[in-house]
């Protein structure tokens, strides 16, 4: 597991805005946002973000997920990094996986009825729906860098 907790979460890739007309950075306020379970892996849940706004945008480095609003974020699982910045036009998704416990992870999980998300460089959260109200998470809890295709998002 790499990263660490807040500082870690909130950066990730960078893209610097180069040309004139390139894609700006997503922001969360023209985003719906969005948690589901998956039947595989286990322990993993699936992050949708969507682009509700008028134009194109990029979304950066992995999202800072916080599970019952704790102050730490979840760390960035290493491994997920992408080959090129996830760009999003208008109502195109992109996807991060969230494991909510390694795999080899004793029994001893707690269970959390909220999640709040943020963007690497915003300060607001916002607040996402569990799915069945609940989920147990354990050691080994990580989130992994945006991706384009869902598929992507849940491959460790």
């Amino acid at each position: 597991m790499a990263g660490g907790a807040d500082a870690g979460a909130q950066g990730g890739l960078r893209a610097d805005s180069g040309a004139q007309g390139e894609a700006g950075v997503c922001r969360l306020d023209t985003m719906s946002v969005g948690v589901t379970s998956v039947p595989r892996p286990a322990d993993h849940l699936l992050l949708e973000i969507t682009n509700q706004s008028g134009g194109t945008c990029r979304l950066t480095g992995f999202p800072a997920v916080r599970f019952d609003d704790t102050s730490r974020a979840l760390p960035e699982a290493a491994g997920t990094r992408p080959q090129s910045v996830v760009t999003l036009a208008p109502g195109e998704s992109g996807y991060a996986g969230l494991t909510t416990s390694a795999a080899d992870a004793p029994a001893d999980g707690v269970k959390a009825t909220g999640l709040t998300v943020s963007l690497p460089g915003e300060d607001g959260r916002r607040s996402v729906d569990l799915p069945g109200d609940s989920v147990e998470v354990g050691r080994g809890a990580e989130v992994g860098y945006w991706q384009s295709d869902a598929s992507d998002a849940l491959i460790w």
